[in-house]
């Protein structure tokens, strides 16, 4: 994480890097066995051509250290280029959004790198970073062009749809918002959306950050052991910015000390990492919140562990881990989404046998989670059978019940429909004949459709693939906004 790609520009993002730092990092890295480094880079706007000749030496020095250590070793730049950020200093900054003027400095920085055989890799694509940039310093006026731009079919959802930041732009443009008041820096008065958002670090400190920012003046970090490749143990100081609220927390931070290990040091951390591989996690039946259905496994897995430990706190030297184990593991992650309800949870700990005597059914805890009970004997990611409630939008999953039925049909699954009249006029069961009761993918099932949305209710084995359904419409990248809740699991 070099960032800067000069001292002007590292002190600048307050990298607090000395080259000397840098060189002895690299060069050490060389000296071992590796196959590659990667050096990341920040992108300002603010680079100049002294900016770009310091760093077109550097590469050249790069190189030169690479035929001297590790003449086989690959290197790869990736540069970004920066957000400025609310909350932040760097949001009094101007805002860059202009591409012509990012070229000038991505170029000669490309053809650096690969005119001595390294590799260059620009982290975002133009339109995501200047869409980005507006998004996160424009106002509450965003709901405008967003919600106009939505009706259009545009989004953005891990990539941005072609036109997006044209039309944004053009927004922008036509409603006074593309001006120097927005575009431009801003005043330490300057007027911040969600300015009434109380956190501890004021407006004076970040200015002050920001005024020390241009000035190319970086004070270092309050946690000393700047600028010294063989600094250890150097005693920092307070700046003074207010995120620390006692005499406590400072004097955690400011003489924080590192301590070198001992000779023994990497025999223990290679037989604790011994111990942790061999652990056998403890497994329970638990019910997650419908909050989880859009996110990420990652997400999920925090809010387990998050809301574990609120709930035992006595755990917290024993606990390791806890992930869901069912609907995220490699194999069945990219068969579900929008999951939530009933499901398992791996416990990984030091003393597996303690979280279980201290788990209780229905157990409710801190985020929505609730503790249905321990579970023995499960086989992470598999299930016989499990009944599924699926909640889908009528206008991106149009007749999803009829569209089930010959998507079953496809997979060889034959199945009727059966009206419910007694339930209403847009009730369906299926009727499934015997021949595809030994398919083992759908035991049961029915839908209706409700003010513009289907419900459907499934009890499906392993091998039906609900995502492979969800993408059978005609917006098949529409599949994350299924909502699904798993009612109940026979494991």
């Amino acid at each position: 994480g070099i960032e800067g790609i000069s001292r002007r520009m590292r002190a600048f993002l307050h990298k607090s890097l000395a080259d000397a730092e840098i060189e002895a990092v690299i060069v050490r890295l060389m000296q071992q066995k590796i196959r590659e480094i990667k050096l990341f880079y920040i992108l300002t706007g603010h680079e100049e051509r002294a900016d770009l000749d310091e760093f077109h030496r550097f590469v050249v020095q790069l190189k030169a250290w690479q035929r001297r250590h590790a003449r086989g070793l690959r290197i790869v730049s990736s540069f970004g280029l920066l957000v400025r950020m609310p909350f932040t200093p760097l949001r009094y900054d101007r805002l860059f959004l202009d591409e012509d003027a990012w070229r000038r400095i991505s170029g000669p920085v490309k053809s650096s790198c690969e005119t001595n055989g390294f590799e260059f890799r620009m982290a975002t694509p133009w339109d995501e970073y200047a869409t980005t940039q507006v998004l996160a310093l424009g106002g509450s006026w965003l709901h405008e062009p967003l919600v106009a731009l939505a009706r259009q079919d545009h989004l953005f959802d891990l990539t941005l749809t072609p036109g997006y930041w044209e039309a944004l732009q053009a927004w922008l443009e036509v409603n006074g918002h593309w001006d120097a008041g927005f575009l431009g820096e801003k005043t330490e008065a300057y007027d911040f959306p969600l300015s009434f958002v109380r956190r501890s670090v004021g407006d004076d400190v970040l200015y002050r950050h920001y005024a020390q920012a241009i000035a190319g003046e970086d004070p270092g970090y309050c946690l000393g052991e700047v600028g010294d490749p063989t600094a250890v143990g150097g005693v920092g100081r307070c700046l003074a910015c207010g995120a620390c609220t006692t005499p406590e927390e400072r004097a955690a931070i400011t003489r924080h000390q590192m301590v070198r290990p001992g000779a023994g040091y990497l025999r223990e951390l290679e037989d604790v990492m011994r111990a942790k591989r061999r652990l056998q996690p403890a497994f329970a039946r638990v019910w997650l919140p419908p909050a989880v259905a859009a996110a990420d496994p990652a997400w999920v897995h925090a809010l387990l562990m998050r809301s574990m430990l609120a709930a035992h706190p006595a755990w917290a030297d024993n606990l390791l881990s806890a992930q869901e184990a069912l609907f995220t593991t490699r194999a069945n992650a990219p068969r579900y989404a929008g999951i939530y309800g009933e499901t398992v949870v791996a416990l990984k700990a030091w003393e597996p046998t303690t979280l279980v005597e201290e788990l209780v059914a229905d157990a409710d805890l801190p985020e929505g989670v609730r503790v249905l009970g321990p579970l023995v004997n499960f086989e992470p990611g598999s299930f016989e059978r499990a009944r599924m409630r699926l909640v889908l939008d009528g206008s991106h999953f149009p007749d999803a019940g009829r569209a089930l039925r010959r998507y079953l049909q496809d997979q060889y699954v034959p199945v009727n429909l059966r009206g419910l009249s007694e339930v209403g006029p847009s009730a369906y069961a299926f009727d499934i004949p015997d021949k595809a009761l030994k398919k083992r993918v759908l035991f049961e099932g029915s839908f209706r459709e409700v003010e513009g949305r289907f419900e459907i209710e499934v009890v499906v084995s392993p091998k039906f693939d609900l995502v492979d359904y969800l993408r059978s419409f005609s917006t098949p990248g529409r599949y994350r906004e299924a909502r699904v809740e798993v009612v109940s699991l026979d494991l």
